[in-house]
């Protein structure tokens, strides 16, 4: 019976000693910098400031990042937000705003700046001919029946006088 307990308490003994092995081979790699460190220990202390790696916050989930891993925080962070600084659409990741093709911008001819884009626009302006504008907005103009307008408008506007009068007193 002696014999047994031997073999059975030397079997835990045995088995304890490969636990402790396994759970101190995790991996104690810093993913910020790739250091490896020896203990968890010294994982810590590395993590909680011994890190030579800037980092940097979230501005969108606070999570702390290290600079080197903004982008890709970026891409998979689940508080994203931004808009296209030409046409406003929003996006909440940004692969979404990296796969936006922006039909201003193809308009406007290709990645710009919006100054780009603005002197374009002020070019175009600029080669307008404003008096054959002007002449064509004064024949409109001419052309319009503002008496036969004033009449079919009347009557409504005398039902709104009505209705605010009858609210006032």
């Amino acid at each position: 019976m002696k014999k047994f307990l031997a073999i059975v308490f030397s079997l835990i003994f045995a088995l304890s000693a490969c636990t402790v092995a396994f759970a101190s081979a995790e991996d104690l790699t810093c993913d910020s910098c790739k250091a490896k460190l020896v203990d968890e220990k010294a994982y810590n202390a590395h993590i909680n400031g011994g890190c030579q790696v800037d980092f940097k916050t979230c501005e969108f989930c606070k999570e702390r990042i290290a600079t080197t891993n903004s982008e890709e925080h970026l891409k998979v962070c689940p508080k994203y937000s931004s808009a296209c600084e030409y046409c406003g659409e929003k996006f909440d990741s940004k692969a979404k705003e990296d796969a936006h093709e922006c039909k201003i911008v193809e308009v406007a001819g290709g990645n710009e700046t919006v100054a780009g884009v603005i002197a374009k626009a002020v070019d175009a302006l600029k080669n307008v001919d404003w008096k054959a504008l002007a002449d064509k907005v004064v024949d409109l103009v001419k052309g319009i029946d503002f008496e036969g307008l004033i009449a079919k408008i009347k009557p409504l506007v005398e039902k709104v006088v009505t209705l605010v009068k009858g609210f006032a007193a």
